[in-house]
């Protein structure tokens, strides 16, 4: 009974912390604020932290920090990238209307995630090509390729780096 419960919970853990790197993804590809993705952020390393101190067995915790944040990594890249190709192939297609999520997101994000080859792929286009760009009113701003990419590694080994660092014996 006791080894079903800690299964259960494991998988439940795995579960949550997908669902949870689904929509930070989405949310922080649908808003244009970098403050708020930013406290998203550190909403998903707050409840990443929580999880690790949960562990009593140091080697657990370290186990724990390797997968969570390979798994986070996985499907915050994932989804960004399916989204962000998502929305280039509209705007590159000559679509009328830009809506909040762009056309066939959903069942890119469903084949990037169940496929390692789409994954890989789409990752690979979108660091390549997507850089950060913010316009308020009349005046914009673009960050460049070079911070762009810095500001996705620090996202996501960030999460690694900073769960990883304090944590109780």
């Amino acid at each position: 009974m006791n080894f079903t419960k800690q299964l259960t919970g494991r998988y439940l853990r795995i579960i949550f912390f997908v669902v949870i790197g689904i929509f930070y993804a989405i949310l922080t590809s649908v808003n244009p604020f970098p403050m708020s993705n930013i406290l998203l952020w550190l909403l998903v390393l707050w409840l990443f932290r929580s999880t690790i101190n949960e562990a009593n067995k140091l080697p657990y915790k370290i186990v724990l920090i390797i997968f969570v944040s390979l798994l986070l990594g996985y499907v915050i890249t994932g989804v960004k990238s399916a989204f962000y190709i998502a929305e280039f192939n509209q705007v590159r297609l000559g679509s009328d209307e830009m809506d909040l999520f762009p056309n066939n997101w959903s069942s890119d994000t469903i084949s990037v995630l169940l496929s390692y080859t789409t994954w890989y792929k789409k990752v690979s286009f979108a660091f390549n090509q997507e850089y950060f760009h913010y316009s308020f009113g009349t005046a914009s701003m673009s960050l460049g390729i070079i911070f762009t990419k810095t500001i996705k590694i620090i996202e996501i080994l960030g999460l690694a780096i900073f769960a990883g660092l304090r944590f109780k014996k």
